[in-house]
């Protein structure tokens, strides 16, 4: 499982520091070549928004493997958001 967060930090100012978002990335598959992913991304920019979604992402280079689940992991949250706001 991978999880990312991003805070923002106005100014550099560590003592405003303050959570966006959190993403949970967990592999549903064997690890192959091919694997999908379960991802759960949680914003709160002034309310709670909470957007589940999987993705399928092929491993081509091993140096780049998590930058690349990363990605598609981002791209499907973005792609379920839109779907819900349909």
């Amino acid at each position: 499982m991978l999880a990312v967060t991003i805070d923002e930090v106005p100014d550099g100012d560590e003592t405003r520091r303050r959570r966006l978002a959190a993403v949970r990335i967990e592999c549903v598959s064997p690890p192959y070549s091919i694997c999908e992913y379960d991802v759960c991304s949680v914003e709160d920019d002034e309310g709670l928004i909470i957007t589940t979604a999987s993705c399928v992402c092929e491993v081509r280079d091993h140096d780049e493997y998590i930058w690349s689940v990363v990605e598609h992991a981002c791209r499907a949250i973005r792609a379920a958001r839109r779907d819900d706001a349909l």
